[in-house]
């Protein structure tokens, strides 16, 4: 039995809302059970929610725009659906990684097939991450084989060393025969990795506080550096929980 897929509305118009809900529900396979008419709470629960949803944004909204939730949540890989009165957003909105644009008022035929589009694209990136889950590397440290299997998920830093790097996982420490570059551009396609400085590339998913130029990683740490010091502070200010009170 096919599982539904669970899908978040976020409008300041609570009659838009209840119209998107009953509309969506009318769909096999969705499910449309977080709707929010409050912006910030709505993109509360997206920084700190599950990944990877379907999110119907409304654009102009008191407190926050829609442009402003997406390009707060980009990080977290959501399928961004706007929904507005208003065409002139569209450029825009695709400036933040919209996946897609809806104008009202919007018809059944239209969110279907929106949405269709949306199963079909976190589909194929579930299979992206099944198959792209763990790395053979090239190591050059007596203590583990030559060929070593690293899952992805494991991995918690990573630090340049002369010729080597040094990578840190839940498991061990370990020499690799790579260059931070090298490592960096073999990781790309993993978004949970960022570089923090010259020496270090961090698993973003492993960070537990930071503390002035050093970020904290367990009892493990990792140095950020002065050119890198804004976008990390950005990232971190993106996921920070906020209080909807004045």
């Amino acid at each position: 039995m096919e599982t539904n897929l669970n899908l978040t509305i976020i409008d300041d118009n609570i009659a838009e809302v209840s119209y998107l809900k009953s509309r969506c529900n009318e769909i096999p396979g969705i499910q449309a059970d977080n709707c929010f008419t409050n912006a910030i709470m709505g993109l509360n629960y997206l920084l700190h929610g599950p990944d990877k949803q379907i999110v119907l944004l409304d654009i102009e909204m008191s407190g926050l725009s829609g442009l402003q939730v997406a390009e707060k949540v980009i990080h977290r890989n959501h399928y961004i659906i706007f929904t507005t009165a208003h065409p002139r957003y569209a450029l825009e909105a695709f400036s933040v990684h919209a996946n897609n644009y809806l104008c009202k008022p919007i018809e059944l035929e239209d969110i279907s097939l929106a949405l269709d589009r949306a199963k079909a694209n976190l589909a194929s990136k579930t299979v992206t991450a099944e198959t792209d889950e763990y790395l053979y590397l090239k190591v050059t440290d007596s203590k583990v084989p030559e060929r070593y299997r690293v899952s992805i998920k494991d991995i918690i830093s990573i630090k340049g060393a002369n010729n080597n790097v040094e990578i840190q996982t839940t498991k061990l420490k370990f020499k690799a025969y790579y260059t931070l570059k090298e490592m960096m551009i073999c990781l790309s396609r993993f978004p949970q990795f960022i570089q923090t400085h010259k020496s270090y590339i961090v698993n973003a998913n492993s960070i537990t506080s930071i503390q002035g130029h050093t970020l904290r990683m367990g009892q493990f740490t990792a140095l950020i550096g002065d050119c890198y010091q804004t976008e990390i502070m950005d990232m971190i200010d993106s996921c920070t929980f906020r209080t909807t009170r004045i």
